[in-house]
């Protein structure tokens, strides 16, 4: 008995049903196959060809799998879809929580800075020479150490030797010519008092004139001498007076002539104090023909050569013969950025390095500031003196100096993975306690490579996001893990 094959499907179920069996009222005689489609109650069946045609059984049961499938969909599709739409409007609501590191803000009270510097010696001096002449001889070789008051060099100057025997014989005529005016000056007093003398006979004269003419008067009187002899006895007297003026403008004339002796005395006494002060400048400028060394040093320079020209003075086209250092102290000059000059100050602690000495360094103190910002460079030069008995800080090296600093109380540092740069600027993001995002705009000061400073943003009390994204907005939920330790002081 050939067997008898059903299919049907529910539409109330969404199932499909086969059975090798089916009921007496729907079973096939002979070699025939029975494809039933049951959808609400309604049955319908379709009988296929012949068993020897097998090509077209084959073709009818694809095309029946293929309306199967078609309608299982069709039935499926509505189901499916409120789900679909369920789920993802239950997503949308409830964002999934970004978990994120965060960093903690520290607070920059001293921070280390380090500035190139310069060794420069304690005292240093180029040697010119203050006269004109030949080089005779140098005794001071390149690198050697002199003392203070040591002859350097020596230079001839013929000329300036004739000047200064010049000088003084000229100084020699000055001086003779203020004893030939104080001689003068002898001789008017002597005059002078000559004249005083006339002065006093012809005042005698007048004494006698007088009394002689009393006499006349009375013999007069008495008819006892002439009228002719009386008045010879007043042209006497006359005369006698005459001689008195004449001695006292004799006197006047004489004081005139002492005083003006007097001055000519004063004047070529002048001139033999220029005389002597002319001798001595030349006698100093003689004295510079030997090139002193100023003060204890090491020559460092020396262009100095037996027979070379060399011109008075430290003109533009001249050259100095010597150039003299002391190095048993040096100083340590550092310019100081604006921003760092406000805590940087006298007594501020430092630390001195030598590339070329990596093992060793030197802690001291700024000895000085300049007190004022360079405007063209705009740093504050600070000095620091140091001991240089050893020699291990020979002028003019390059020395890298660490300072430290005071910064505002205000100053906070951030690890520099904590700033997200926007058009607008520079900005944070920080984790607030609800566990939810906020970002916030930072004004950033120095940049010390793993960290940065803020100066305005932020109040330290924050937790900022590590390595922020572009897609992190305000109010995104987050999962905060624990803070990332970070340095409480930077060092450049």
């Amino acid at each position: 008995m050939e067997k008898e094959r059903v299919m049907s499907y529910d539409g109330n179920d969404h199932s499909i049903r086969s059975a090798q069996s089916a009921s007496p009222a729907n079973r096939l005689s002979g070699a025939q196959t029975a494809l039933v489609y049951r959808r609400s109650g309604v049955a319908s069946a379709v009988v296929a060809p012949s068993a020897r045609q097998s090509w077209r059984k084959i073709a009818s049961y694809a095309l029946a799998g293929g309306i199967s499938m078609a309608a299982l969909g069709a039935g499926v599709r509505p189901w499916l879809a409120p789900r679909t739409v369920q789920a993802a409007s239950h997503d949308a609501a409830s964002p999934v929580a970004r978990s994120v590191s965060t960093a903690i803000p520290q607070q920059q009270s001293i921070s280390q800075v380090t500035l190139p510097a310069t060794v420069e010696p304690y005292q240093s001096a180029q040697l010119f020479s203050r006269v004109s002449g030949y080089v005779k001889a140098w005794h001071a070789e390149l690198g050697q150490t002199v003392k203070s008051g040591d002859v350097l060099a020596e230079i001839d100057t013929p000329e300036l030797d004739q000047e200064l025997m010049q000088s003084r014989a000229d100084l020699g005529v000055a001086r003779a010519a203020v004893v030939q005016a104080e001689a003068e000056l002898i001789e008017a007093q002597a005059a002078l008092e000559q004249v005083q003398a006339d002065r006093a006979r012809s005042q005698a004269d007048v004494e006698l004139a007088n009394t002689r003419l009393r006499r006349r008067e009375v013999l007069l009187d008495k008819q006892a001498a002439t009228q002719e002899e009386y008045d010879t006895a007043v042209r006497d007297r006359d005369a006698r007076k005459a001689d008195v003026t004449a001695s006292d403008a004799g006197i006047t004339r004489q004081a005139a002539n002492i005083g003006t002796q007097r001055a000519v005395i004063e004047s070529r006494k002048a001139a033999v104090e220029s005389a002597e002060a002319n001798v001595r400048r030349l006698e100093q400028l003689q004295a510079f023909q030997k090139i002193k060394a100023p003060f204890d040093g090491v020559v460092i320079r020396r262009t100095a050569e037996v027979g070379s020209l060399v011109t008075a003075g430290n003109s533009a086209n001249g050259e100095s013969l010597y150039e003299l250092a002391q190095t048993d102290r040096v100083r340590v000059q550092v310019p100081v950025p604006q921003a760092e000059a406000a805590g940087v100050g006298v007594g501020s602690d430092v630390t001195v390095r030598i590339p070329e000495h990596p093992d060793r360094s030197l802690t001291a103190t700024v000895t000085r500031t300049s007190q004022s910002v360079d405007p063209r460079t705009r740093t504050l030069l600070a000095e620091i003196e140091l001991p240089n008995s050893e020699g291990l800080l020979p002028p003019g090296i390059y020395a890298e100096v660490a300072v430290e600093t005071r910064s505002p109380e205000s100053t906070w540092l951030i690890p520099t993975n904590t700033v997200r740069m926007q058009v607008d600027g520079p900005h944070v993001v920080l984790a607030t306690e609800r566990n939810d995002l906020q970002v916030r705009p930072v004004r950033l000061g120095r940049d010390f490579g793993r960290t940065v400073a803020v100066l305005e943003g932020i109040t330290g009390s924050e937790q900022l996001v590590v390595n922020p994204t572009d897609d992190l907005a305000d109010g995104m939920p987050v999962v905060i893990e624990k803070p990332a330790p970070q340095p409480a002081v930077a060092i450049r």
